[in-house]
This record gives structure tokens, sequence and C-alpha cells, in this order.
């Protein structure tokens, strides 16, 4: 079944382009093409995981549910009464609030949420940055919904919910918006969550309702316009590298310890942890440059061309990979893959784009044979959906093809200070 994520990607393409437009129109520049494909590039392969590991995630929850039901006895909440869904909305966005509480102060969680704070701009593009590997650990803070008979297709669907409002609040456009903002989490509120400045670490962790961060002291109205990114810049477009990186350094910093029990504790302790040492102070980051390269026009028109085509790819298996066998998913997933970080790297003008870009090129056959041979089969509804999805997600990417291909390659607008006013 296509969840409603999936069945949202081409409106958030078209959101992103409105926006990128809008911004034109305002004379604000607040997309790049490398750092927003890079965040998209990240968000492709999190929904590719998701393929694989939606039995595992979502088998837990189940078997929750039925011992809730068959071994403790507990009723069934029914989803046609309103206090199931009040409890579902809320219990979902009260759970999601103590997990991104919890990966910004635990270190193997910070590495696998990371991966959404490391742009260095604040966009629509970035709300699709996540993580190939958090999923896999924030299922079991909403195995308590389970327990109390939160039904498994509405709890689904809650944190659809959840997720999809947190998409409109990743933009620079919007400033305060008064009343709205004392309950609900806003454009303002969450800007402050994604700055690197240090009075701006670790506050507004909200989801939707910014109530959270009131009640338990994380909560930060926003000043001066924050400085967006991690405090030790990714300098990358390689979304493998993006979701990596920081486990590498994890471990290179466990090697340079002595104890074991500190090797071991690193993992759980906050960020920036060293044994027997005072954590030190975050890094002053305002005004500090933007990681860039200065990629020729041709090479960005032929890596938007190649993230086109990775695209329409993506959307057919999304929306058509249960029609397909598990080895046809896996090829697709790993081609997928192969063309994110070739596309990265070229970006980034590295050596290795060119064998990169050949291997990905030369498994192409092997590719469009694992998706195109197995439609023959499908039924005209199944392809219908299916080229419908991948068209509109190209014509959706017409406005971003025109903002992006007419910019410089380094450009970006500067935080703007008086963004909070």
């Amino acid at each position: 079944m296509v969840s409603l994520v999936s069945l949202a990607i081409p409106f958030f393409f078209l959101l992103i382009g409105v926006e990128l437009l809008a911004s034109r129109l305002m004379k604000r520049r607040v997309y790049r093409l490398n750092d927003s494909i890079d965040d998209l590039n990240c968000g492709t392969i999190s929904q590719l995981r998701g393929i694989f590991t939606k039995v595992i995630t979502f088998g837990a929850y189940l078997l929750c549910f039925a011992f809730g039901r068959e071994t403790l006895g507990l009723p069934e909440l029914g989803a046609d009464r309103w206090y199931t869904w009040v409890l579902a909305l809320l219990g979902v966005d009260f759970a999601y609030y103590w997990f991104h509480r919890w990966s910004h102060e635990v270190n193997f969680l910070w590495a696998a949420h990371v991966v959404h704070h490391q742009s260095e701009e604040y966009n629509l593009a970035v709300a699709l940055r996540q993580s190939a590997i958090q999923g896999m650990f924030s299922f079991f803070v909403y195995l308590p919904l389970a327990l109390v008979g939160v039904p498994p297709a509405l709890y689904v669907l809650s944190k659809e919910i959840n997720l999809i409002y947190q998409f409109w609040i990743h933009t620079r456009l919007i400033k305060r918006m008064g009343p709205f903002g004392w309950v609900f989490n806003t454009p303002s509120h969450h800007r402050v969550h994604h700055g690197a400045d240090p009075k701006y670490l670790d506050r507004n962790y909200a989801g939707v309702l910014i109530i959270w961060d009131r009640m338990f002291g994380t909560f930060l109205a926003e000043e001066e316009e924050p400085t967006y990114g991690t405090t030790k810049p990714l300098a990358r477009w390689n979304p493998l590298w993006a979701n990596f990186d920081y486990w590498a350094q994890l471990v290179r910093q466990a090697r340079t310890m002595d104890r074991t029990r500190d090797k071991l504790w690193l993992f759980f302790a906050h960020p920036g942890w060293r044994p027997e040492q005072p954590e030190p102070n975050p890094p002053e980051v305002r005004g500090r440059a933007l990681f860039d390269a200065d990629t020729s026009p041709a090479r960005k028109a032929y890596l938007f061309a190649q993230y086109l085509g990775m695209l329409v790819v993506t959307v057919g298996l999304l929306f058509g990979g249960e029609h397909l066998d598990l080895a046809a998913n896996i090829m697709l997933s790993v081609w997928i893959t192969a063309s994110a970080v070739a596309i990265g790297v070229g970006f980034e003008n590295r050596p290795s784009f060119a064998w990169l870009e050949a291997t990905r090129l030369l498994l192409l056959p092997a590719m469009a044979a694992a998706i195109l041979v197995p439609m023959l089969s499908w039924g005209p509804t199944a392809m219908a959906a299916v080229g419908a999805a991948a068209g509109f997600a190209l014509l959706s990417l017409l406005p971003l093809a025109v903002g992006w291909l007419s910019a410089p390659a380094i450009a970006s607008e500067a935080p703007d200070p008086s963004a909070a006013e």
C-alpha cells in the first residue's frame, strides 16, 4: 500500500517550486541547486530504506497491539471515536517530541538524526532531507500507543499527518505568526531548531504542537535569524557520506580512548562529551562561509537531467514496487542510490565522478529491464497510477528547473537579521 507521504511527494516538489519562484519575486535567494539536490537525494535514500524495513517497524507495532489485546486483555480503541483520534494525534506528537529531543542529547541517536541538520540552507527542500537510519530507532517510542489500543491504521495515519505538517515550517519566507505560534510549531520556531548558533542549540523540538517545548523548558523564540547547519559543517553533497560521517567520527573517537567503559559510553553520551574533560563550548558560527563548488553550467544541467531520470525511476519504485519481486526492488534501490551518490560527487567536482558515473550508466540497462519487463504484466490501473505520479513529479519540477539552472553556481542569501521581526 502506498503511504500518504509518498502520495504527497509530487505536491512537495510543486510547493518547493512555488517557494523558489516566490523568493525570486521577493529578490531573495534561499536555494542552491547542489544543496537542494543533496537534500532530495537524502530523502530518496530514506524512502528506499523504508521499502525494506517497514515490515520490521510496523510489525513491531502490530505485535505490541496484539500483546495488549490478547495477553493483557486491554480493549481496542475504536477508530470511529473522536477521542481515539485525539489520543493518536497527541500521542504521536508527544512521542515525537521526546524522541527528537533524545536525538540531540544522545550520540548514537544524533548520528542517525544529524542528516536532517546538515544543510546550510533553510527551505522546503530541507524538510525532505531525512536520515536513512533514524527510522530504525524511532519506532520504539510509539509502541505504548499500540499497547493502549490505538488501531495500527490510525497510528500510521497520525504519524504521516505529523510528518506532512512539518514540511511547511521549513521556510525563511514566513515570519512570526502571532497567537498561532503560542500553540503550534511555526517556521520561526523551527528556524531556531535548525540554528547552529550556540544560543539556538537544543531548542524547539516540537513536531506539530510547540506546547511540549513550553512545558518542558526547551522553547526559545527566534531573535536574529539563525546560521543554519551543524556546528561542524559536513562540506559534502554525497548522501551516503551524509548518513555515515558522524558514525565514523564516533568510531574514530572511541579508538582514541583507553578505557572500554569510555568507548561504550561515548555512544550514549551527549554530543561533544569527552572522558574526564569539561564539555567544550560550541563554536561561534555566525558569518562563516557556506560550503560550495564552482560547478560549470553545462555540468549543472547534466546533473539536473540525471536527477530527473533518477526521480522517474524512484517514483516508479515507490508506487509500483509492490508489483515487483525482491530482487527487482533491490536492483532498483542500488541503482537509485548509486545515482544519488554520483550526482552528489559530480556537484563536488571530485575526480571520482567520472568512474562513478560510468558505472552507474553501465548498470542502466539492467535497471531498465528490472522494472520494464515486470511492468508488461501489470494491469492498466497500476501502470496509469505510476505513470501519472511520475509525470506529475516531473511537471512539478519545472519551476525548479527554471529557478535553479538560471542561478549562479555559488550564490546564497545570508541570514537576514530582520527576518524574525
